[in-house]
């Protein structure tokens, strides 16, 4: 058996979020390495008026020590993930979009999974690269 930990720079992860009959509060709560900076996700299931196709949209906040004040998120910082229709290639992303953190856009990618023991669903998946705008590149 094997000591090596396991890599997640550069990963998403969602779960399903207990409301507790609160619900404003988000569907999917999770978190991301971006470059080794960890932030906290909070996602709504939306659907799209036009395409009626669901997507996932929600806040980017930089993650917190325990026992201090959580973070705000800052303006602009997102996370938008698309629901895909996984016809094109093999295995494509159940949701696909982009995760917005302090400013720098990042295409990231998710597939649906299931723990093993518990049977629960979440998403798990990849940051795949920095989006570089003609703005940034100036």
């Amino acid at each position: 058996m094997s000591n090596k930990k396991h890599d997640n720079t550069n990963s998403i992860v969602l779960f399903k979020n207990d409301k507790e009959g609160n619900e404003v509060r988000p569907d999917y709560t999770g978190k991301s390495d971006v470059e080794g900076t960890i932030y906290n996700l909070s996602t709504w299931i939306q659907e799209s008026n036009e395409t009626g196709k669901k997507f996932l949209a929600g806040t980017v906040t930089l993650k917190h020590e325990k026992g201090s004040t959580p973070n705000e998120p800052k303006e602009g910082d997102e996370v938008l993930l698309f629901e895909n229709d996984r016809t094109d290639t093999h295995n494509p992303p159940h949701y696909q979009g982009r995760l917005i953190c302090e400013g720098v856009n990042y295409i990231a990618k998710v597939w649906t999974q299931k723990d093993k023991e518990t049977g629960a669903t979440f998403f798990a998946g990849s940051i795949i690269e920095r989006i570089i705008t003609e703005k940034a590149a100036l």
